[in-house]
Formats: C-alpha cells, sequence, structure tokens
C-alpha cells in the first residue's frame, strides 16, 4: 500500500507547481468545472495522462478547472489548473462511501462559484443503469445475469477478457462500493441547490453513461449529459482537447459538448482499432417526452399480444436485430428499437391487430424517433457502430435486473415498459 501512495506521489509531484495556491483575483469565470476521477482497478496512468493534458491544454483566465485524483490507497489530492499547470490545494482521506466523496468534492469545488456555467465530469468505471453487485470470490461486479443469451448474440461485442481492459458509476473494487442511482440523483440535487440552478454539463467518462435512463432521472438536475452507448478505452475522453475547448470564447454549454464529442472521435479515430466507441451530448429537457411516447408504444405492443397471443414471439424477437454494447447486450439503441418495430407494423396488421391501437403505435413510433433526434445534439460513432444513435435503452433477453425497477424510470409512473418486458423477456 505505501508503495502505491508513493509511487502516484512522485507522478503527480511531476506534474504540479507546489508553492503557489490558485487566485483568480478579479477575473469572472464563464466556467467552473469539476472533474472527479476515481483511479482505482488499472485506471492510474489513463487518468494521470488526462490530468496532465488538461493542465497542458491552454488556460484562460476566465476558466476555473478544479480537479480530484482519488487513488487505491483511499487518499485524493485536489487542484486547480492554472497557466499550464496543477496548483495542488488539499489532501483528502477518502470516505468509504463513494457519494461521501463526490458530494464533499463537489462542496469544495463549487463553493462560492459564479461562474456562468458549470460543469462535472465523473472519470472512472462504470456499468450503466444497473446497480451491480460486488463478488467477492471472482473480486470484480456483476449485474444479474441474462442467461442463456440466443446464438450468437455477442459476436459483435467485446468478451470478458478484453473487457478488463475497458471502462452503476465509479466502481471501486478496493472499498467496494460505487455511487449508485439513488446516490447520484441526491449528489446533483445538493450541487443544484448549491448553485441555484441546473448543472449544465454531466460527463460520464465511463462506459455505458448515454442512456434515456440516465437523462431521465438526471434532467431535473442537469441540462445537457455526455456519456457513450458502449465501452471506452481506458483513455477516456481527450482531455487536452477538451480543456482547449472550454477556454474558446463564446462557448456555450452545447457548442462545448459538441466540441467534446468531435474531439472524442477524432482521438478513438486514431486509436480504437476495431472502430468501437460511440459519444453522445444529450439534452436532457427532452427525456420524459421521450418516455412518455415509449410509455405509448410499450402499451400499445403489450394491447397487441392482449389482442393475439401469438404476436408474442414476434414483438419480442425484434430485439434480435437490435445493436449490442460490448459485454453488457442488455443494453441497445433505442432509435433502433423504434424502426425495427416500424418494420413488423405490417405484420400485425395481418393479425388484425385494433386499427386505433396500430395507428397509436405507428404515430407514436414515429413521434419517439423525432424527439430522440432533437435531443441527441451531438452523436459520433465508429465505423463499427453503425447503428448507435447517441441514447440507449435497457432491454434485456431473458432477465430484468431487480435494480432497473427502483430506477427513477424503471419505477415511474406509468410503468409501461417496465410491463412490456415483463411481458415478452423470457
Amino acid at each position: 500500500m505505501k508503495k502505491i501512495i508513493l509511487t502516484m506521489l512522485v507522478l503527480l509531484v511531476s506534474l504540479i507547481n507546489l508553492p503557489a495556491l490558485y487566485s483568480d483575483g478579479d477575473h469572472v469565470h464563464t466556467w467552473t468545472l469539476l472533474v472527479y476521477a476515481d483511479a482505482s482497478d488499472n485506471l492510474q496512468d489513463a487518468i494521470i495522462k488526462n490530468i496532465r493534458d488538461l493542465a497542458a491544454s491552454w488556460s484562460h483566465p476566465c476558466v476555473e478547472i478544479r480537479i480530484q485524483v482519488s487513488l487505491q490507497a483511499g487518499y485524493a489530492w485536489r487542484y486547480i489548473v492554472v497557466n499550464n499547470q496543477l496548483r495542488e490545494q488539499e489532501f483528502v482521506q477518502l470516505d468509504s462511501n463513494q457519494a461521501e466523496n463526490l458530494i464533499n468534492f463537489t462542496n469544495w469545488g463549487f463553493k462560492n462559484s459564479i461562474a456562468a456555467h458549470h460543469g462535472l465530469i465523473l472519470s472512472g468505471h462504470g456499468y450503466g443503469i444497473l446497480d451491480p453487485s460486488y463478488h467477492e470470490l471472482e473480486n470484480d461486479w456483476f449485474a444479474e445475469s441474462d442467461q442463456d443469451l440466443p446464438c450468437g448474440i455477442c459476436k459483435d461485442t467485446l468478451d470478458q477478457a478484453a473487457a478488463q481492459h475497458y471502462r452503476a458509476t465509479l466502481l471501486n473494487r478496493v472499498t467496494q462500493n460505487y455511487l449508485n442511482n439513488k446516490e447520484m440523483v441526491s449528489t446533483l440535487h445538493n450541487i443544484k441547490s448549491m448553485l441555484n440552478k441546473k448543472l449544465d454539463l454531466f460527463c460520464l467518462d465511463m462506459c455505458l453513461g448515454a442512456s434515456l435512463e440516465h437523462a431521465y432521472q438526471v434532467a431535473p438536475y442537469v441540462d445537457i449529459l455526455i456519456g457513450c452507448q458502449n465501452c471506452e478505452l481506458k483513455d477516456g475522453f481527450d482531455f487536452f482537447e477538451l480543456g482547449r475547448s472550454i477556454c474558446s470564447s463564446g462557448n456555450t454549454p452545447a457548442n462545448l459538448a459538441r466540441k467534446i464529442c468531435q474531439a472524442y472521435h477524432v482521438y478513438y479515430e486514431q486509436h480504437a482499432e476495431r472502430g468501437i466507441y460511440t459519444l453522445a451530448a444529450i439534452d436532457c429537457s427532452y427525456a420524459s417526452s421521450i418516455k412518455d411516447s415509449l410509455d405509448v408504444i410499450a402499451h400499445a405492443l403489450v394491447a397487441c399480444i392482449q389482442q393475439d397471443s401469438k404476436l408474442k414471439t414476434t414483438i419480442r424477437d425484434v430485439r434480435l436485430n437490435c445493436i449490442n454494447f460490448c459485454f453488457v447486450p442488455m443494453y441497445t439503441d433505442l432509435f433502433m428499437v423504434c424502426s425495427e418495430y416500424e418494420k413488423i407494423l405490417p405484420i400485425l396488421e395481418k393479425h388484425s391487430v385494433d386499427k386505433n391501437t396500430l395507428q397509436t403505435l405507428k404515430d407514436e413510433l414515429d413521434n419517439c424517433k423525432h424527439k430522440i433526434h432533437n435531443a441527441v445534439i451531438a452523436n459520433v460513432k465508429g465505423h463499427s457502430m453503425g447503428d448507435a444513435h447517441g441514447m440507449s435503452i435497457y432491454f434485456p433477453f431473458n432477465h430484468i435486473d431487480s435494480s432497473y425497477k427502483i430506477t427513477e424510470f424503471g419505477s415511474g409512473k406509468p410503468q409501461a415498459w417496465v410491463g412490456l418486458l415483463e411481458t415478452v423477456v423470457r
């Protein structure tokens, strides 16, 4: 443990200018950006590279960037980026609870901030909208198994071995803790109360962050969510270009979000050999309306099955034609789900489904796709991810994870999407 601390200290001290503390004088900040980086489980080198890149990018007196780097040893360093350097501010001992650590950091980072815009980046390991459990024997995190997947369903996904080299939120195998969905919401609520406004940008620099479920639960507290639909390389975001972009003049939150996505695209084109990458910026104000459309669609599909039980197989098997993301194929692309359901409308008509139900389904599928198109203000993807449109949805094959039903999305009223899953999932 002492060796880990010493090694990380040597690496970090080489990046910073220790003597002076940060002072912004009379500058009025246009942005205050916080970066919370959990460097556990093989991410140390990547996260050190990222904060070095962020510090080296062109700095601007009107931009304040504050960073916390957490290490496996249970300690964290806090920095402010100024004059292309990391200025150390504090050395803190971490709580075993990720939520407490994040709240403490954001209270410190946003305290007394009067910037026009505010952003928060969470950088670490992620598992999407599900809350996994820790298995001591395997020393790893697992969601409830979606067993007995259809033959060949994982042929284009990463296997478990590959997943160990890629990036619930902020999973930490040392503390056996993570930021669950309830804690994410309460943390964002705390930030909104402190700032007296929503966060302009909330970025999940980790696997599986660009879902409708995430956008829905953070929408009361966040304007724009940035995340990927599949798995990230250990590198995560391109922090050098992110730093340059946030310092550009006239950067609205939407423009900055687009620049972050474009920089990610340029970086991953060079480094993701198989073309397996995505990143999207989602306007969270559309999330509730998209959920409403999805609930109407789900209700109509259940009505189809109630009218003719033979349609259950047809409606269920639409999932087989939809894209899967990395080593957790319980997630797919929502826009593609709608497109695939549009393809079976003639089959439903042949089975004499009620015309009103059919028309409602047709109209709402088109409506949902239109809303997704408007919500996704930026979407980049590799050549192997052509069916990724920027917004994922949880759609398992055989088993509904119990944690899904207690998310803001899964437990909200109405629960038509969960009802459809319960009807068609084997």
